[in-house]
């Protein structure tokens, strides 16, 4: 589900709230990958390593290189930078709003312990070096496991959507890979 934050904004534009909602999880990831391959960096790591690792590099090409991610609406218009924000900081801090909006559930979020062996035997597969170029690695698995529809990953799934269904597709995978170590 896409989720939204109220943002109130300082300075110039002290008190304007505006509501930013988050992009659909491809949308976001074609967005950030695009960003990161301006940065020279593995556009694999999509908007989690923008985010986490590249934002400030990002924000250092151009003003405007985030705000693709900057979504929302005030009152009952859609935002118009340009009319609507009258001090050039808050764009700034509209854009890092914005990104994090995309990431904030990986704060605090406990991560699934894969065993080695496991993760062996699925690069002895050929499963290692064969992958999507076109979207990250998480964005390809729910979209092989069947658990999203492209159409659904462009409009309503958010990137939370995506590491939750990933999860429970590791999950999947290790209680599979138990099973089968337990009948060897």
């Amino acid at each position: 589900m896409l989720k939204s934050r109220t943002i109130t904004l300082a300075g110039r534009d002290d008190g304007l709230k505006l509501r930013l909602t988050e992009l659909p999880a491809m949308l976001a990831d074609a967005r950030a990958r695009a960003v990161l391959k301006r940065l020279g960096e593995d556009p694999d790591g999509g908007v989690a390593a923008l985010a986490f690792k590249h934002s400030r590099e990002a924000l250092k090409l151009g003003v405007d290189t985030l705000l693709p991610f900057v979504q929302g609406a005030i009152g009952a218009h859609e935002l118009d930078l340009r009319r609507d924000i009258k001090d050039w900081r808050n764009v700034e801090r509209l854009q890092n709003a914005a990104l994090l909006l995309h990431v904030d559930f990986m704060l605090g979020r406990e991560t699934l312990e894969i065993p080695v062996t496991f993760q062996a035997q699925s690069i002895l597969a050929g499963s290692g070096s064969a992958r999507a170029t076109f979207c990250s690695p998480q964005i390809a698995a729910v979209l092989e496991s069947g658990k999203g529809t492209y159409r659904e990953l462009e409009t309503v799934l958010s990137t939370e959507d995506v590491f939750n269904l990933v999860e429970i597709i590791n999950v999947a995978a290790l209680r599979e890979w138990h099973a089968h170590q337990a009948t060897q």
